[in-house]
C-alpha cells in the first residue's frame, strides 16, 4: 500500500478501519524517512500475512504493536527487517501458533538491546533463517519456550549478534534441521 514511498516524512493511518484486512505484507516497507508511525489502533484479528510489514523503516525509533492480534498470521518473515534505529519493540503478546515463517524477522535491528519472546509459540515454524542476524546490541536472548521440531532452516540465525553473551536454547529441537550454516557466526561475546 505504501511500499517504497521513500520520501514520506509523515503518515497518519490512525483512523484506518482494518477489521476485514487479511494481508498487510509490505504495507509500510521501505519508508526510509518516516520517523513515527501510529498503528496502535489497527484491528489485525483477520490478518494472515505480515511479512515485511515494517521492513526497512530505518528512522523509526519506536513502534507500538503491543495490541496486535496475530493469532491468524502465517508469515512474519522480514516483519521488522532493517528497522535499524528501533530501540523498543514489545511483541510479548504476539500469538504465533499459526506462524510458519519467521525468517529475517528481526534482521538488522541494530539498536534493540532486549527482546521478550518467552510467549512465542514456534511449534509450526519451518524457517528461522537469519531471524536475529545483525542484532548488534542484543546482550541476552531467552528462547527456552521455542519449540523447533519443524524448523528446517536455522541458517545465520544468530550471525553478527556481536554483544550477545548468552542464549538459552536448552529446549531447542534440531531433529528436522537441514541447514545450520553459520548459525552462530561472529557471536564474539558468547560465553
Amino acid at each position: 500500500m505504501f511500499y517504497y514511498c521513500v520520501d514520506l516524512t509523515s503518515l497518519d493511518v490512525s483512523n484506518f478501519n482494518t477489521q476485514k484486512v487479511k494481508k498487510m505484507n509490505n504495507m509500510f516497507r521501505a519508508l526510509s524517512k518516516l520517523t513515527s508511525l501510529d498503528v496502535s489502533n489497527f484491528n489485525t484479528e483477520n490478518v494472515e500475512d505480515m511479512a515485511g510489514m515494517f521492513s526497512s523503516n530505518r528512522q523509526l525509533t519506536q513502534l507500538d504493536v503491543s495490541r496486535f492480534d496475530t493469532s491468524k498470521v502465517v508469515s512474519m518473515a522480514e516483519m521488522f527487517n532493517s528497522c535499524n534505529n528501533l530501540v523498543k519493540l514489545d511483541v510479548s503478546n504476539f500469538k504465533t501458533s499459526n506462524v510458519r515463517d519467521m525468517s529475517y524477522m528481526f534482521y538488522n535491528c541494530q539498536s534493540l538491546t532486549s527482546l521478550y519472546l518467552t510467549n512465542f509459540d514456534t511449534s509450526q515454524v519451518t524457517n528461522m533463517n537469519s531471524m536475529f542476524k545483525g542484532m548488534e546490541n542484543l546482550e541476552a536472548l531467552d528462547l527456552r519456550s521455542f519449540r523447533t521440531s519443524n524448523v528446517l532452516n536455522f541458517k545465520n540465525m544468530f550471525t553478527e549478534c556481536f554483544k550477545l553473551k548468552q542464549i538459552d536454547i536448552s529446549n531447542m529441537d534440531t531433529s528436522s534441521a537441514v541447514n545450520m550454516e553459520s548459525m552462530f557466526s561472529d557471536c564474539y561475546s558468547l560465553t
